[in-house]
């Protein structure tokens, strides 16, 4: 037998059954349909709007302090029970991250209180946090809970009042052993144990429906080490803020990830506190030099240059009437390719930049994962800011690290693919006993080897010696951005930055150490650049976590260079000039040892109609 579900209505001004009325069957039945699909319609948006309900305590504080215009928002699936269990989540040696606390919190046995005023005042005495007004309401009420934990003090007071129909039930807060240390990459949960920010928010559905505890990439001795090194340098460099980020070359496992400041996760007081910031994933910025290698590394794949290539850089290039220099005292001359990204110069790398032209420019940023947001297991994820307008003078600058911002993690990412053979990998902050995703090619495995001998060359020679850590065989790049702002640059707010892998000729991890707004100090001889302030500190931190990492010292340089001893009296660094400026810079003399002049019709110039 077939059962007829349709919805009977009532008879409606001008819809009336058959027959009563002139209305055909087929009208009767077409505004009867329409009417069941509008209830219909309805019953779904308040069943929707109830579902939401439960969340939006949580939705209120995460929309008062996360705020961005670039965010890069994702779909948070709701929980599929109302359970308030949620699973551990550990370190990649079984530290506990994130765990849950039994307590009691107040409830009542709905109907048993006869006097709900009087029983919410005494409550209200005793638990000074309650609104007596609502404890009313509840009382009332058919719900049995009351109020959130209370602590055992409240609870033997409550007993000693011998209060009618009061109990107490059981239930679990979520707690963070290791307090702000992982606050910017676990998380926390609001008052209703849902996940409200960072992995907790991110993977709130695995969490509450996971039998065992979710094992993550993260490691909680290097997090401290990383997390102290680069405290010390916020702070000898009377910075705001700092970031650094550690990840496995070849998986692109985030072993450690650091913003700075941070704030206790158990007990957020102010929703718009700035320390809530995730700087590795939420904030974009312009980086500067360390974008260079990935200019010349496209240049290379594509077959327009190789490391020997010689690139005029004897005078600043003007384009649309504005020049692009480098940075004061760095050496004037034809430079090969290898010296480029050695002398950090910006103008090597924006005449290389032009040859690859915007849309094979944006074909290598692409793939390197600048143009879209990064894909990791945390809430705050912010999306890239490029340019609408992309011509010949965005991809110069761009070339050199000016006129695109991105995540610290984007960077690093990039940074994983650009020499661990070619290869860019999605970052992840879950550990996996699989094997690992197979990446999407970049560029080839020879180019990367080219690639990982100039950022040696970098740390032995150049800008970041003050990174080579003995024995560890570092190669990287110093970067020092001048922070864009309405109208222009502010040249005394930078980021500094140095972005390295070890040991180079190998890679097995990456690691970026950026500040936000370092100043000059005396001992530094007045620079707050790169090669000073972040290259010092991933000195530091790679000194104390290599050998926890098992990363053998070798006494001899696999690429033959000699190694320079680092004085304090060293030159200073020379990897930044301000992106585009209106005032002209004087030209430095060209160097005494110009090389290659006998290949001057071969040099890369560019068109000299910019000039």
């Amino acid at each position: 037998m077939m059962l007829n579900f349709a919805l009977r209505l009532p008879i409606l001004r001008g819809l009336s059954q058959p027959g009563i009325n002139a209305l055909s069957d087929t009208t009767f039945h077409r505004r009867r349909h329409f009417l069941t699909f509008l209830l219909c319609v309805a019953f779904l948006g308040a069943t929707a709007r109830l579902a939401n309900f439960a969340l939006e305590d949580a939705e209120t504080i995460w929309a008062a302090w996360n705020g961005a215009e670039t965010e890069s928002t994702f779909e948070f699936a709701a929980p599929l029970h109302s359970s308030r269990y949620r699973a551990q989540i550990h370190d990649r040696q079984n530290q506990v991250l994130a765990s849950n606390l039994d307590v009691k919190v107040l409830c009542h046995r709905p109907g048993e209180v006869s006097d709900p005023e009087r029983t919410a005042r005494v409550l209200g005495e005793i638990i000074p946090s309650a609104n007596v007004e609502i404890l009313t309401q509840r009382l009332r009420g058919d719900r049995a809970w009351l109020t959130h934990e209370v602590s055992p003090l409240q609870q033997q007071k409550i007993h000693e009042a011998y209060l009618e129909g009061i109990e107490f039930c059981d239930d679990q807060r979520r707690v963070y052993p290791y307090g702000a240390l992982f606050a910017h990459t676990i998380g926390f949960t609001d008052s209703g144990n849902q996940g409200l920010t960072g992995m907790e928010r991110r993977l709130n559905l695995q969490i509450q429906n996971s039998a065992t505890p979710i094992k993550t990439t993260l490691d909680a001795t290097v997090q401290d080490i990383i997390s102290v090194e680069l405290e010390r340098q916020i702070q000898k460099f009377e910075a705001i803020g700092g970031v650094a980020i550690l990840m496995r070359a070849n998986t692109s496992e985030v072993v450690s990830l650091v913003s700075l400041p941070s704030f206790d996760p158990v007990n957020v007081v102010d929703a718009s506190d700035p320390n809530l910031f995730n700087r590795a994933t939420k904030g974009v910025y312009e980086l500067g030099s360390v974008m260079k290698p990935f200019t010349v590394a496209a240049a290379l794949n594509d077959g327009l240059i190789d490391v020997g290539s010689p690139v005029d850089v004897t005078r600043d290039i003007i384009i649309n009437g504005y020049p692009i220099g480098d940075f004061p005292g760095t050496p004037k001359g034809i430079f090969t390719v290898a010296e480029v990204i050695e002398k950090s110069s910006n103008i090597g790398t924006a005449r290389i930049a032009d040859l690859l032209g915007p849309e094979r420019q944006q074909h290598y940023l692409r793939n390197f994962g600048f143009t879209r947001a990064a894909e990791l297991e945390l809430a705050e994820i912010a999306s890239p800011l490029t340019p609408t307008t992309w011509g010949r003078t965005q991809t110069m600058t761009i070339g050199f690290g000016h006129g695109i911002s991105v995540t610290p993690l984007q960077l690093v990412a990039a940074e994983a693919a650009l020499v661990n053979g070619g290869v860019y990998r999605r970052p992840t902050l879950l550990s996996t006993t699989g094997p690992h995703p197979e990446g999407t090619r970049v560029i080839s495995e020879e180019v990367s080897a080219l690639t990982r001998s100039m950022l040696r060359r970098v740390a032995v020679f150049g800008s970041g010696k003050n990174a080579n850590a003995a024995g560890y065989i570092v190669g990287g790049k110093t970067g020092t951005a001048e922070k864009h702002e309405v109208g222009g640059y502010n040249e005394d707010a930078r980021i500094a930055s140095f972005l390295g892998a070890f040991p180079i000729h190998e890679p097995e991890y990456i690691l970026l150490v950026s500040i936000d707004e370092p100043k000059p100090q005396e001992d530094t001889f007045g620079y707050a650049t790169g090669g000073w302030v972040a290259a010092p500190a991933f000195a530091r931190i790679l000194e104390q976590i290599g050998p926890y990492l098992g990363i053998e010292r070798l006494s001899v340089d696999p690429y033959g260079y000699e190694e320079i001893q680092i004085a304090a009296t060293m030159a200073p660094e020379q990897d930044i000039s301000p992106v585009i400026t209106a005032t002209s810079r004087s030209v430095v003399a060209p160097a005494a040892t110009v090389t290659q002049t006998n290949f001057i019709e071969s040099v890369i110039v560019g068109d000299d109609t910019i000039f």
